[in-house]
C-alpha cells in the first residue's frame, strides 16, 4: 500500500505492537490453569479453560452458552435473577444446566403459550442447576429466587420411553422389558384429509381431498391456489390409541406460515413459530373418534409476486418506498411459487412426565 494513505503507518505502529504483546502469551496445549501478566494500567488474563479465568475477575460462567450453545439476556433483582434464554441452534436441550448465580428455588415461564412452572433444582459443585428442555427455536424466561422456596407446581419434564433423563442418559439396564408400563407410540395424522379455501383472495369455492397426507395447496389442480392468499382449512377424523399418555404434542412441521388449532370442536391453541408444536392432550378423546381442524393463513408474497406480473397497482403506502437491497425501485413479478399450508405429514406425540 502507498506511504500516503491516512493514517496506515499509525495502523502499522499498532499492528506491530499488537503482534509482540501476542508472542508473550504462548499457551501450551497441555496447560489447564490461567495465568495473569501486568499490561499498562491492567493485566492480560489467558488460559485453556474460560471458566477458571472468569471466577478470577466479577464475571459470570453461563453454561448456556459454552455447553448449551444458547443465547440469553440476564436481569438482576432484588431477590434474584431474569435470564431470557433463546435456542438459536439446530440442537435441542435435554440436561441439567449450570446456572451462573446462586439459587433456593427457580422459576420456569414459557412466553409462547404462558405455561409456568418450578423448575427442578440441584445444588453441583456449589453451582445451582435447573433441568432444561428446549427445542430450537424455543425460548424461556427463568427467575431465580435468592431467598424464597417458592411453592408452584413443577413445570413438566418429558421423558421418552425407558430413559430417565433426570437421573441418567443411557436406557435402564437390567429392567424387564414385561414390566415396563404400555407407552402410546406416535400417531402419523394419515388418512382422508378434507379442504377448503375459506377467508382470502381470490375466492376458490369447492372441497378438495387429500389423501394420506396433507399438502400446500399451492399444489391442488386449480390455477388461482398458487396465488392465493389468506387462510384454508384442514380437516381429518382419526382415531387416537386407548393407551393414556400425560400429554399429546401435535407437531406440525413444515407449517406455511401460521394455523389455528380445533380439536373436537375446542380451540387448542395458535402455531406461529419454531418448533411449530403444541400441547393438546386435553382436548383429545383416547380410545375414540377425534376431528381435529387446522386453519393455515400463509404470507401474501404469491399473491403480491401474481400482482406485480399483471401490472395491478397495490403499492397504496405515500410515504413508503419498496425497494431492493440496493435502494432501487423493484418488482416482485420474478418470485417463485412459496408453498402455502400444511407442506408435510404431522404427527401427534405421547409425552410422559417424569414424576419425581
Amino acid at each position: 500500500l502507498p506511504d500516503d494513505v491516512p493514517g496506515l503507518s499509525q495502523l502499522q505502529q499498532r499492528q506491530a505492537m499488537l503482534k509482540n504483546c501476542l508472542a508473550d502469551y504462548r499457551l501450551s496445549p497441555f496447560v489447564s490453569s490461567y495465568f495473569g501478566k501486568p499490561f499498562q494500567k491492567g493485566r492480560v488474563m489467558y488460559g485453556n479453560c474460560l471458566q477458571d479465568m472468569l471466577e478470577q475477575v466479577p464475571c459470570t460462567h453461563e453454561d448456556l452458552v459454552s455447553v448449551c450453545q444458547a443465547n440469553f439476556i440476564r436481569r438482576k433483582t432484588e431477590d434474584g435473577y431474569i435470564y431470557f434464554v433463546a435456542l438459536q441452534k439446530n440442537r435441542p436441550i435435554d440436561q441439567w444446566v449450570s446456572l451462573g448465580v446462586a439459587a433456593r428455588s427457580v422459576l420456569f415461564f414459557n412466553p409462547l403459550t404462558g405455561e409456568k412452572g418450578k423448575a427442578r433444582l440441584r445444588i453441583s459443585n456449589g453451582l445451582a442447576q435447573v433441568y432444561l428442555q428446549l427445542k430450537p427455536g424455543q425460548s424461556m424466561i427463568i427467575r431465580t429466587y435468592n431467598q424464597e422456596d417458592v411453592a408452584e407446581p413443577l413445570y413438566p419434564v418429558y421423558q421418552r420411553e425407558g430413559i430417565d433423563f433426570l437421573n441418567a442418559t443411557q436406557p435402564v439396564i437390567g429392567m424387564a422389558t414385561n414390566k415396563q408400563p404400555k407407552r402410546a407410540k406416535i400417531v402419523n395424522l394419515h388418512g382422508k384429509w378434507t379442504f377448503r379455501f375459506t377467508e382470502g383472495d381470490p375466492a376458490i369455492p369447492g372441497t378438495f381431498i387429500m389423501r394420506g397426507t396433507p399438502v400446500s395447496w399451492t399444489d391442488l389442480p386449480v390455477k388461482a391456489s398458487t396465488v392465493y392468499a389468506g387462510t384454508g382449512r384442514y380437516t381429518l377424523k382419526f382415531k387416537l390409541t386407548g393407551v393414556k399418555a400425560d400429554d399429546w404434542r401435535l407437531n406440525l412441521n413444515g407449517l406455511a406460515e401460521s394455523a389455528r388449532v380445533y380439536l373436537n370442536g375446542q380451540y387448542a391453541g395458535e402455531v406461529w413459530s419454531l418448533p411449530y408444536t403444541l400441547n393438546v392432550g386435553r382436548f383429545l378423546k383416547p380410545g375414540k373418534a377425534n376431528l381435529i381442524e387446522i386453519d393455515v393463513t400463509n404470507l401474501p408474497a404469491n399473491r403480491i409476486a401474481d400482482y406485480d406480473r399483471r401490472g395491478v397497482k397495490w403499492r397504496i403506502f405515500k410515504e413508503i418506498n419498496f425497494v431492493d437491497v440496493t435502494y432501487n425501485k423493484t418488482l416482485y413479478d420474478k418470485w417463485p411459487i412459496m408453498p402455502s399450508g400444511l407442506t408435510r405429514p404431522i404427527s401427534l406425540e405421547p409425552l410422559y412426565i417424569k414424576s419425581n
